[in-house]
């Protein structure tokens, strides 16, 4: 599992967005702590199927189904999407988590 970052006042600046720059920084795209294989999600009813969160500071502020999902876009509980549009400080806790798999 992964965590999508973006820095939105680079990302935002200038004529055009400048989305992949935003993305780039050092450990704005942080994996794990775990890597599951195949296998693994092989064995759960519906692998096509994967419970999904995102908690800041132990607030839920995503959450969804793999099912539900479209990978292109920005999902609901994004920061800048919110009303009134929230911004995280640098020490907030961020944790994606799966209640189908991991630990």
């Amino acid at each position: 599992m992964g965590q999508d970052i973006s820095e939105r006042t680079g990302q935002l600046a200038g004529n055009s967005p400048r989305f992949s720059l935003a993305k780039s920084h050092r450990a704005f795209s942080p994996i794990g702590p775990w890597i599951t294989t195949i296998e693994e999600l092989e064995e759960l009813d519906d692998p096509t199927d994967l419970a999904l969160a995102c908690t800041l500071d132990e607030e839920t502020v995503q959450s969804g189904r793999t099912r539900d999902l479209i990978f292109s876009g920005t999902p609901s509980g994004v920061g800048f999407s919110r009303t009134p549009p929230a911004a995280w400080p640098r020490a907030t806790s961020c944790a994606p988590r799966s209640r189908d798999w991991g630990h």
